[in-house]
C-alpha cells in the first residue's frame, strides 16, 4: 500500500491511544499513595534514590514515554517540550539531596502525559519544534565561539604578563 491519505481519528481512538501512556506516567510519577497525607509518588523517584544510577533511569523511562507519544503521533513542539521536561529533571536529580527531594515533587512524566493529552485531545503544541532547535543550535554555536575567545584572550593575557612563551 502507498501512501495512505491521511485521515482524522475520533476522539475514542485518541482517547485509547493514550490509555497506556497514561498508565506508564502513573507508574512513574504517582502510583502509589502514603496514608494519612494521601500524598502520590511513583517509582520514579524511588529510584531517584540510588546516586546517579536512580537519575539516569529516570531520563531513560522518560525517554520511553517520549517513544510511546512518538509511536503515536506525537511530532514537533510537544516532544521538545517533553524533552525539555525529563532533560530538567534529570540535571536537578544529579544534585545530592536537592535532586531527591525534586524527584518527588517534579513528576515530569505526569507533565509529559498532560503535554500528550492537550496535544491528542484538544490539538495544542502541534507546531513545529524546528525553530526552537535552530535557536538552540545557534545559541550553542554563539556560546562556544564567544567562552573559546575570551578563554584565548585570558591565557594570552596571563602569558603575557608572566612573559611565558607556550609555544
Amino acid at each position: 500500500m502507498e501512501n495512505a491519505p491521511y485521515r482524522e481519528i475520533s476522539i475514542v481512538e485518541r482517547e485509547k491511544k493514550l490509555h497506556n501512556i497514561r498508565k506508564f506516567a502513573t507508574l512513574l510519577d504517582s502510583q502509589f499513595t502514603i496514608p494519612g497525607i494521601n500524598y502520590k509518588f511513583g517509582i520514579d523517584p524511588i529510584l531517584g534514590l540510588i546516586p546517579f544510577i536512580g537519575s539516569f533511569s529516570g531520563f531513560i523511562t522518560g525517554f520511553v514515554l517520549i517513544w510511546m507519544g512518538r509511536k503515536n503521533g506525537a511530532r514537533g513542539l510537544v516532544l521538545l517540550k517533553m524533552i525539555g521536561n525529563i532533560s530538567l529533571d534529570f540535571v536537578i536529580g544529579l544534585v545530592p539531596i536537592v535532586g531527591n527531594v525534586a524527584d518527588f515533587v517534579i513528576k515530569s512524566n505526569e507533565r509529559n502525559y498532560n503535554l500528550l493529552e492537550e496535544h491528542f485531545l484538544y490539538d495544542k503544541n502541534n507546531k513545529s519544534g524546528w525553530p526552537i532547535v535552530i535557536a538552540f543550535i545557534i545559541t550553542t554555536t554563539v556560546l562556544l565561539i564567544g567562552s573559546s575567545y575570551a578563554i584565548y584572550w585570558m591565557l594570552t593575557g596571563i602569558f603575557e604578563y608572566f612573559n611565558i612563551k607556550p609555544f
